[in-house]
């Protein structure tokens, strides 16, 4: 009995050190607890580093989400979103380049350069695509559906985007022409299946690209 509660014990050490290691390291898991990086929640889930904009963030939020909705794209529990009104809060998630991202299933995270409608749209589209679809589902998708999707179904209003993401757009368009938007989810993962190998009929006027 000591011998098993001693196995048990070192166990669930190890488990917290590689928690802790991992949090340090892979500095986008920092999302889990934004209190730690300054940010405060206003909101079931949306944090802020600017409680000054707190509720334009809120507001924005909720638009958001009831756009993609009119859409069918349902999201029913939304993501921590973090809006970083500071580049220097944005950065310490470990982002430079990007000016937002999406991290799995588990937080939106928004630069100075990206708190509007349609950037944050765009990543709750990654989100939707990564609860709906599988939390890998960029292996399994093409990236004209990925991205492509997200650049869409944001409205995004710059025409055009720099590639490839204004053909990625394009081609998911007419793609999305000719599918059930009443079963999106269905059509997509139908698709997926095809691009995984799956024998099944496909009628759609765009292929797959290689």
């Amino acid at each position: 009995m000591k011998r098993i509660l001693r196995v048990v014990c070192i166990t669930a050490v190890g488990i917290l050190l590689l928690t802790v290691i991992a949090y340090l390291v892979y500095r986008p898991l920092r999302s889990l607890v934004p209190e730690r990086v300054g940010m405060t929640k206003i909101s079931d889930s949306v944090y802020i580093d600017d409680v000054s904009k707190a509720s334009d963030a809120i507001e924005l939020a909720n638009d958001s989400i009831k756009e993609l909705a009119k859409d069918v794209l349902v999201i029913e529990r939304p993501p921590r979103m973090l809006f970083c009104y500071r580049e220097k809060t944005f950065r310490s998630f470990g982002f430079r380049e990007s000016a937002a991202r999406s991290i799995g299933g588990i937080a939106v995270v928004l630069s100075p350069r990206a708190i509007y409608g349609y950037f944050l749209k765009h990543e709750l589209i990654h989100y939707w695509q990564s609860r709906n679809l599988g939390f890998l589902c960029e292996r399994y998708y093409p990236q004209w559906i990925i991205e492509g999707m997200a650049y869409s179904m944001s409205n995004d209003p710059r025409h055009p985007l720099n590639e490839p993401w204004e053909t990625y757009r394009h081609q998911f368009e007419i793609w999305y022409k000719d599918v059930d938007k009443n079963h999106l989810k269905e059509e997509l993962r139908r698709f997926s299946k095809v691009k995984m190998g799956a024998r099944l009929p496909y009628n759609r006027s765009l292929k797959p690209s290689p």
